[in-house]
């Protein structure tokens, strides 16, 4: 865990903030144009996660003027960025006053990237939850020494907003993913379905996700929340019960139509939830309520519970479906044999032939071998590794 060192007194500390627009990028953008009205040479506002499991730096949202390209799906382990790292520990900010000069010839993804823009100069404040490191916030201009005494002052107050969204945004999302965790670990469900087997549910989807372009919605937060959420999809399992959960052997035809009562279970279980905490619609319960409703939906409209398909399948229903049934391929239960990634990518390509799965899925995962080998060798039934 990043923890700030002792005795700094910097940087945004906020327990709440008053919201704007649905999503955390709708906020963003928002507080960008306030920004741009006093300093309209401020063209980049953007905030970078934090995973400590992995030690990635993701970008997360980001509000761009026009003309700016924005920078999506970008990682990097923090620890390969010194200059980064050194604000994460000591709680220090940073300002570059000219980009071009600072980065001379560096070659990295991020440094092309910030020149083809014309970026020129930046600030750059960690934010901590606690004492602990979660993110970066990052201002750009289109100007050499934009960040004076005063600039940065004022954009201080504005940081301190939006690092608020950001942490009051965590907060909800995380107190909801434990409370329906929380749920589903009142039954034995990770006897058969192991925590190894959730992890590569989650990070299978991220794959999927950084290989898709141009689909509506498809940003960075998008892709966060599927990755917080898939593991969960299967909440419906604590209404089923063990001696067919648990059963060794393949479930007849009434037991698999049990089975199958664990969606509509799911979603009733979570919406209680839902209720109870008194949470609004907005984006990130959407996307949850989705993937438990819908991850077992086809899209020639023949899946179960509700024989929805084709346009109506939201995509993170459709993402989550191909990790889970390529896992359940090249997991070993006791009724089959542990496919090979081989087999099992036919079988996922027979899939889309048969009009069950989103072929774009499919082939942005498959299109990842590396990245899949990577986590089934860190996530084994029997050990985690660490990254």
């Amino acid at each position: 865990m990043m923890t700030r060192a002792s005795g700094t007194n910097t940087n945004y500390l906020p327990p709440g903030a008053p919201m704007i627009g649905e999503t955390l990028s709708e906020r963003l953008s928002n507080l960008h144009q306030v920004i741009a009205t006093r300093h309209p040479e401020i063209n980049r506002v953007a905030l970078a996660i934090h995973d400590p499991d992995t030690d990635l730096l993701k970008t997360y949202v980001q509000s761009s003027a026009p003309g700016v390209e924005g920078l999506f799906r970008y990682e990097a382990r923090l620890s390969d960025v010194p200059s980064l790292l050194r604000l994460a520990q000591t709680g220090e900010k940073r300002i570059i006053h000219d980009l071009k000069a600072e980065l001379g010839g560096r070659q990295s993804a991020h440094s092309r990237w910030a020149l083809d823009n014309a970026l020129l100069s930046s600030y750059t404040v960690p934010v901590f939850n606690g004492e602990r490191f979660v993110a970066f916030l990052f201002f750009d201009a289109n100007q050499v020494g934009v960040f004076t005494p005063e600039v940065v002052t004022y954009l201080d107050l504005l940081g301190y907003l939006a690092a608020q969204m950001y942490l009051t945004s965590l907060l909800a999302v995380r107190t909801l993913t434990r409370t329906v965790d929380v749920v589903r670990g009142l039954t034995r469900i990770r006897d058969i379905e192991t925590g190894h087997h959730l992890d590569r549910i989650a990070h299978y989807t991220r794959i999927i996700t950084r290989g898709l372009s141009g689909r509506p919605g498809l940003d960075d937060e998008f892709t966060e929340h599927v990755f917080l959420f898939a593991p969960l999809h299967d909440i419906g399992k604590i209404g089923i019960p063990d001696s067919i959960l648990q059963k060794p052997g393949r479930l007849t035809l009434e037991e698999r139509h049990i089975m199958q009562r664990h969606v509509e279970i799911g979603v009733e279980a979570f919406d209680r939830i839902i209720a109870d905490m008194s949470l609004s619609e907005d984006r990130a319960v959407t996307i949850m309520r989705n993937i438990i409703a819908y991850h077992h939906e086809t899209l020639d409209g023949q899946g179960y519970p509700y024989g929805i398909g084709g346009n109506d399948l939201p995509l993170e229903a459709r993402i989550v479906a191909v990790a889970d049934v390529f896992d359940a391929l090249t997991s070993e239960r006791p009724y089959k044999r542990k496919w090979t990634n081989e087999e099992a990518f036919a079988e996922l390509l027979a899939m889309v032939e048969r009009g069950k799965l989103d072929a774009e899925c499919v082939t942005s995962f498959i299109d990842n071998l590396p990245l899949i080998e990577e986590t089934q060798l860190r996530f084994t039934e029997h050990e985690v590794l660490s990254p």
